[in-house]
């Protein structure tokens, strides 16, 4: 089992700024990306006032099947929507061309701080492409139960590779065109986690976790709910995502069998440690490594949890970073030379740095 190395360093240039906060700090758990930021005196957030559901592509259901869509997007001084960028998805192609559309004709009573209308740059719209049915998750396709168990046996016969050639085509579907319903595709996305996992691809796991966990696992059966939300929460804290750690966030259900790929005394000796090191005075560093974010891009993508931040030890092909905030956006090359602020005004904060595949680094963070 692999454990995430975590440090405690000092940077001199922030000593000075820096003291021991950890368990539910205002900065860190703002709630975020939803537009709800509870906690930012003087903050209103943007209202919509115009909302068009998107429509499931007409005559295609047995060509496209199901899937989900998430956006993400600005909400402008005047209400518009601006810099709608496609965060991930599951499923087909068309569905992330209708939930744009949709999306792009949306209007809004814009953000206000301290009652100036201001742009509000996290807002996030997730999309369902469903068919009626009833409730109970269950395959409907020979085609994809057949590749399933194809998986399934080179996974138990130690051919992780073999596996995860089968699961990748069959989500890849023809043409972009995929007619699996949102089960069957979960289902491969957490035996894809699963492959990668074993195969020691940690980044490509946390990717197809995070499908497989997509709200809370709800396409699984209860069970494989549980390990998909049990593998993406231990990748998360290994990916540098500490904030549902140090802010209370419900913990994965534990394993109901010995099954679970996942050892109960070692989600909970991650978060022991993630707590200890946020407690300590200091610099923490946060080891980072670039890797796949959805809809085909490479990054790492990190919710700030302290308000002065650094890189140290970059290693390969880092590029720029960019930070966005409920109430502020900046960019800047990544350096090991240079150190950046956020004010108290921002919010909750996100920072996305783009590299390639496999370059590390660290980020130090201190108040």
């Amino acid at each position: 089992m692999r454990f995430l190395a975590m440090a405690v360093a000092l940077l001199a240039s922030m000593q000075g700024q820096t003291h021991a906060r950890a368990l539910n700090d205002p900065f860190t758990c703002l709630t975020s990306f939803d537009g709800q930021t509870a906690l930012l005196p003087g903050f209103v957030p943007a209202k919509a006032i115009q909302k068009t559901a998107p429509s499931y592509p007409k005559g295609m259901e047995e060509q496209l099947g199901e899937g989900w869509v998430v956006f993400d997007f600005h909400v402008s001084q005047a209400g518009e929507v601006q810099e709608l960028e496609l965060s991930d998805r599951l499923g087909s192609q068309a569905f992330v061309d209708a939930a744009e559309k949709a999306v792009r004709s949306w209007r809004y009573q814009p953000a206000t701080l301290n009652g100036v209308a201001i742009t509000q740059y996290t807002q996030r719209a997730s999309f369902e492409f469903r068919f009626p049915k009833e409730p109970k998750p269950s395959a409907e396709h020979a085609l994809a139960v057949e590749q399933y168990q194809t998986a399934r046996r080179a996974l138990l016969n130690g051919e992780a590779a073999k596996a995860i050639t089968i699961l990748e085509a069959a989500l890849a579907g023809v043409d972009g065109k995929n007619s699996m319903n949102l089960y069957e595709q979960s289902k491969f996305s957490l035996m894809l986690a699963t492959a990668y996992y074993v195969a020691k691809n940690y980044p490509r796991a946390h990717l197809h976790a995070g499908r497989a966990a997509f709200a809370d696992g709800e396409f699984l059966e209860p069970a494989d709910a549980a390990r998909a939300n049990r593998l993406f929460h231990l990748l998360s804290i290994e990916a540098g995502g500490y904030a549902p750690v140090l802010c209370g966030k419900p913990k994965p259900q534990p394993p109901q069998s010995g099954d679970d790929i996942i050892a109960q005394p070692t989600l909970d000796a991650l978060e022991a440690e993630v707590i200890r090191v946020a407690s300590v005075p200091g610099t923490m560093a946060v080891p980072a490594t670039i890797g796949p974010l959805g809809a085909g891009k490479n990054g790492w993508r990190h919710r700030l949890i302290r308000r002065t931040f650094a890189f140290a030890d970059i290693q390969g092909d880092v590029g720029t970073f960019k930070l966005t905030c409920t109430t502020k956006i900046m960019s800047d090359t990544v350096n090991d030379k240079a150190e950046w602020s956020v004010p108290d005004s921002a919010g909750v904060c996100y920072l996305l740095v783009d590299g390639a595949p496999g370059a590390t680094f660290k980020l130090l963070q201190a108040w």
